[in-house]
């Protein structure tokens, strides 16, 4: 319902703000109830500079909605920045933390005029009319097969809710000419969606060599990890079932390769996937030399740090690659993750070997030359051609500016 005639009485006459009053003491601090939501939320004032940000279903502060926030901050624009998170955490003071689902969350984004956020299954009211919607999409690089590719494994709830969401967003950001194809093809987009072809936003700071220096620095005192000291990242995406068992790396064989190569000290970062953190009660049994950095935030800062990644199926192969630096691939069920899931042309086309035992793993650190590894790499992105240059944080704040002013969104910023 827009903003007309019976609207402007409910409001005169004192009856929406004393029931809207009612609802959310009612309701405070409480899970949404749709029946409630559903119609009195569409009563509700819009606010033009109230932007709304979600990184997967309140999991916290990152990801491409963090850079995007801290673009806006630093370009110190008077706007009302409100975050969905499902408890407190660390945040600039500039940005409103509310507890993702609850009453509060929905009048937040209700009122907002745009919402950033980096998935498609939110918790959110219906979309209104002026209401502006940028999707961000977490996966800039997929290796997987995604979305409609995969329909029939998908659950079906989710389908249905990314269908939904992809006749209400405004517009979705884009890593590459590759991905502009997957997102027509397969995310089931409305007319209205207008594609950034921007890059990913937490990738600018890859770009960035002062900002390269502070988080390295800044990382290694964390872990005490000294300056001369190599750091191999090992970073498994998740499986279906959220098991363990095909993480089952040689630490100890694998650092010995990698000190034999670069005649350097050298740890392992592993950082599990979230999904799994989540789902799973994992005691982790490691060797001294390999440091659980899974709580650290935010993924693009190890990459700088990191001087060699290894994973499995994960799209941050490529990101990481945009460094110019070594990637490894271990993946001992690869048969298996295959038949069940599935993989996209790029996954065969990087110019490395899927080894599926330590074995191989070993050998392959020891004979491969890393900068004719990185070249090969490299060469990848003439068929991907990414849009990374460092500046998709300016440009999506650009185009959100422009839905608060009221100017017709581009296709390219």
């Amino acid at each position: 319902m827009r903003d007309g005639v019976f609207k402007q009485l409910l409001y005169k006459t004192g009856i929406m703000p004393t029931y809207i009053g009612f609802v959310e003491w009612r309701y405070r601090g409480k899970t949404n109830n749709k029946k409630t939501y559903k119609w009195y939320f569409r009563f509700l004032k819009i606010q033009k500079n109230k932007i709304v940000f979600d990184n997967f279903l309140g999991r916290g502060y990152g990801d491409n909605p963090k850079a995007i926030a801290e673009e806006i901050i630093r370009k110190q624009l008077d706007w009302d920045l409100v975050w969905l998170t499902n408890k407190k955490e660390n945040m600039p003071k500039q940005i409103r933390q509310v507890t993702y689902g609850t009453i509060e969350a929905m009048r937040e984004l209700s009122t907002a005029k745009v919402w950033v956020f980096n998935c498609r299954n939110v918790k959110h009211p219906k979309k209104r009319f002026t209401q502006k919607y940028l999707q961000t999409w977490h996966g800039g690089y997929p290796l997987k097969l995604i979305e409609k590719e995969v329909e029939d494994q998908l659950d079906k709830q989710y389908v249905e809710q990314a269908k939904k969401d992809g006749t209400i967003l405004n517009a979705i950001i884009s890593s590459s000419e590759y991905m502009t194809k997957k997102i027509q093809k397969y995310f089931w987009l409305g007319k209205q969606a207008h594609l950034l072809e921007i890059g990913e936003p937490k990738n600018d700071v890859l770009f960035d060599d002062i900002e390269n220096k502070f988080i390295n620095i800044k990382i290694r005192s964390i872990y005490s990890v000294t300056e001369g000291t190599k750091i191999v990242l090992y970073l498994p995406t998740f499986r279906d079932n959220n098991k363990v068992e095909c993480y089952n790396i040689d630490y100890e064989k694998v650092i010995n390769a990698f000190e034999k190569k670069y005649k350097n000290p050298v740890v392992i970062f592993l950082r599990l996937h979230p999904n799994v953190l989540n789902s799973t009660n994992i005691e982790l049994d490691l060797p001294n030399n390999v440091i659980n950095v899974s709580d650290y935030p935010e993924a693009s800062d190890l990459y700088c740090v990191a001087d060699v990644l290894i994973s499995d199926y994960s799209g941050v192969l490529l990101s990481f690659s945009l460094l110019h630096k070594p990637i490894y691939i271990y993946a001992k069920d690869l048969d298996n993750y295959t038949k069940k899931r599935g993989f996209n042309e790029l996954y065969n086309m990087i110019p490395c070997k899927k080894c599926t035992s330590n074995d191989e793993l070993v050998d392959e650190i020891i004979n491969t030359d890393d900068k004719e590894l990185t070249r090969r790499i490299h060469s990848l992105f003439n068929y991907i051609h990414p849009f990374e240059n460092g500046t998709a944080s300016k440009n999506a704040v650009i185009w959100i500016e422009n839905q608060i002013k009221h100017k017709s969104p581009a296709n390219k910023c």
